[in-house]
């Protein structure tokens, strides 16, 4: 810097904000020239070609007993880190395909061959389809209603139903509780879904900078702690190691695993910075629509 010696800078403070990142504080104390003369240094590092740089630079100019200081405040452009956060989402899902109600009905595992799977599908479709003549019925869409032994109680309820003539099948006591539930709640059911986000800020010139992916891949747990692109560090691994323990399996034709969701970039220039956010979302993912990570 072409500063005069006789500007002598009295303190350096280097300190971390973790919303607007470090700065670093240098105090200069001379004559009114010398410290004009810095003054107008970090003014003239604000502006390239007459363009504001965005980079910050902050000087504040005071006399004092002794002459003139200068208090400079320089954002440090050096503070470049990754920031995991590990959250969690709830979608809902068909009450039918939920892993508890399909053990609740009798099929003990929601694997199978081709066969059992169509089997199992036919038979929700059935229930679904005495399910909406039961709505129908509960809510007063049915000329069964006007029965003077109908009333709204569950007991009635199936009795005004059989009276219609509708054949029940061989459903068990099971089909029925799970039809009324959703009489009176909902015909669907909450997942919970673990997302692992990464937020990265790199020097604009990193080569570690990760390109955009067109396809998202999705990781199992393993492959993701593996790939070295996304260098999880031990504490996040220590926190998602046992994501798939004790969990049911999946169903045919998809698998648990880690879908890349976000993939985010931004570049500030004139920060020197460049900023990139990265999630996976952990689900079961259909191995026919999806591109699992090798």
């Amino acid at each position: 810097m072409p500063f005069s010696p006789i500007a002598i800078r009295t303190e350096e403070v280097r300190s971390f904000n973790p919303d607007t990142g470090a700065v670093i504080t240098r105090t200069h104390e001379g004559t009114e020239a010398q410290i004009t003369e810095i003054e107008n240094y970090w003014a003239t590092a604000n502006i390239i070609d007459g363009t504001a740089t965005g980079r910050g630079y902050k000087t504040v100019k005071t006399k004092t007993p002794r002459g003139y200081k200068i208090v400079v405040t320089i954002p440090d452009d050096q503070l470049y880190t990754d920031r995991w956060s590990l959250t969690s989402e709830v979608r809902h899902i068909p009450i039918w395909y939920g892993e508890g109600i399909r053990e609740y009905l009798g099929f003990s595992t929601p694997t199978g061959t081709a066969a059992e799977q169509l089997t199992q599908n036919l038979q929700y479709y059935r229930a679904r389809s005495i399910l909406t003549q039961l709505l129908a019925l509960y809510q007063g869409g049915n000329s069964a209603e006007t029965s003077a032994a109908f009333t709204t109680s569950e007991t009635n309820l199936i009795n005004a139903f059989l009276a219609l003539g509708v054949d029940w099948g061989s459903y068990s006591e099971h089909y029925y509780n799970i039809i009324f539930q959703i009489i009176r709640e909902t015909d669907s059911i909450e997942f919970k879904r673990p997302v692992l986000t990464r937020n990265r800020t790199l020097p604009v010139g990193s080569t570690n900078q990760a390109p955009l992916v067109g396809s998202p891949l999705v990781y199992t747990t393993a492959a993701l702690i593996a790939d070295t692109s996304i260098a999880m560090p031990a504490e996040v691994i220590a926190r998602i190691t046992n994501v798939e323990v004790g969990i049911q399996t999946a169903p045919p034709n998809t698998r648990w695993g880690w879908k890349l969701r976000q993939d985010n970039a931004e570049m500030m220039i004139g920060f020197g910075k460049y900023i990139e956010c990265k999630d996976w979302v952990f689900d079961r993912w259909s191995t026919i629509t999806n591109t699992f990570a090798t």
